[in-house]
């Protein structure tokens, strides 16, 4: 009996033993209350396939435990650090809003995820995803864990942008200058369709670009007849992507059109710039998947000037839609793109191939433009040309 007694006393003991700290931790919990801090910031370009993932993991008590960063492979030029502070689950950016701007904040359910649209000259540069990471920490943990959140998020993040676009972002910012906005307000020709969709006669600076190589001194065609255009577009990769384009005036509200109404479809445009950046050679632009119009040039093996000479001719993703007679193919490096087949096509952007009746070819037979992929020989997939 004495030993049954001691059983039982030893029994209690332990058991006492293990409730006593079961007690102080629920005591502990009912003093512990949620906090969210970040776990991962993907930043992607708007610009081009560029992206950089942030993250970040925490032990139990809320303190970081690893962090790690991922970029996409690609040659860029470094902008600068960027700094973000939290406050109140908002975002700013180096508090210089004058040189970056978040233009607005989305919250889903409680914190778990912030969506920004960092802003360069009045138009999205970046998407910044923030994911937060839901703990339940005591006082003295959580504000711990949030001296360490302040002090990570103001030391700043580095991202980057490539040279080509850094040059874009300049002029975009040019043009939303207080300069260009007096010019503009004297351009009796400036028309705006909405945000992103404008054209104007051709600017002092673009004409320096267009000089001699695209534009040359003829009889047929001046700079008052064309007209200078900017447009929202679709990347291949569904980033966006600000377009440029000279056409002639009398189609310019037609073809605002056409770009806005692909622009909506989402309709994927991989590139365009002016034909000026490849000094005018056709081939070096077609090759790579440059979406042009005005050229003041010949048809290819002619002496009769090309619908592109009067800016009424635009060859739309020129690599992925070749010129095609036989077996010879326009740009070169556009071959694989021959085969007009969906299916069999060993493309890697074979859906995005012209087809006729399809969206991109209604929209712009909608406003009276042809499309040269009809022709029995050869077939130019990529050219449309205006007809009305």
């Amino acid at each position: 009996m004495r030993h049954r007694n001691r059983i039982v006393f030893g029994s209690l003991f332990v058991l006492g033993a293990c409730l006593l700290p079961l007690a102080c931790a629920q005591k502990a919990e009912a003093k512990a209350s949620n906090v969210y801090l970040i776990s991962k910031i993907t930043v992607s370009s708007a610009y081009n396939e560029a992206k950089a993932v942030y993250n970040w993991q925490y032990n139990e008590k809320g303190q970081m435990r690893a962090q790690s960063m991922s970029e996409s492979e690609r040659d860029r030029d470094h902008v600068g650090v960027m700094g973000f502070k939290l406050k109140n689950g908002a975002l700013s950016l180096n508090g210089k809003k004058s040189a970056f701007v978040f233009d607005q904040t989305k919250k889903s359910g409680r914190l778990t995820k912030t969506v920004v649209y960092h802003k360069v000259g009045g138009e999205k540069a970046a998407t910044i995803k923030i994911t937060y990471k839901k703990m339940k920490l005591s006082a003295k943990n959580k504000k711990a864990a949030k001296k360490q959140q302040k002090i990570l998020f103001t030391e700043g993040l580095e991202f980057y942008y490539d040279t080509e676009k850094i040059r874009a972002v300049k002029q975009l910012a040019a043009e939303v200058s207080k300069e260009r906005k007096k010019l503009r307000a004297e351009d009796a020709s400036f028309y705006q369709l909405k945000t992103g969709f404008f054209y104007e006669s051709i600017p002092k600076d673009v004409k320096k670009r267009m000089n001699g190589k695209s534009y040359k001194k003829n009889k047929n065609i001046g700079w008052s007849d064309l007209r200078y255009l900017r447009v929202l577009h679709y990347g291949y990769h569904g980033e966006i992507r600000t377009g440029e384009m000279v056409v002639n005036k009398k189609v310019a509200k037609k073809v605002l059109k056409i770009f806005a109404e692909l622009y909506k479809k989402k309709y994927p445009i991989q590139k365009m710039v002016l034909i000026d950046e490849y000094d005018a050679d056709d081939e070096t632009s077609m090759s790579d998947n440059n979406t042009s119009a005005f050229n003041y040039r010949v048809v290819d093996g002619t002496t009769t000037l090309s619908d592109h000479a009067f800016g009424l001719a635009i060859d739309l993703n020129p690599k992925t839609n070749p010129w095609v007679r036989g077996e010879v193919v326009s740009p070169a490096n556009g071959k694989v793109y021959a085969n007009r087949s969906v299916k069999k096509c060993k493309g890697k952007y074979a859906a995005y191939m012209i087809h006729k009746n399809d969206v991109c070819y209604k929209i712009f037979k909608k406003y009276g433009f042809a499309w040269a992929g009809n022709w029995h020989s050869p077939k130019d997939y990529q050219h449309f040309y205006y007809v009305k």
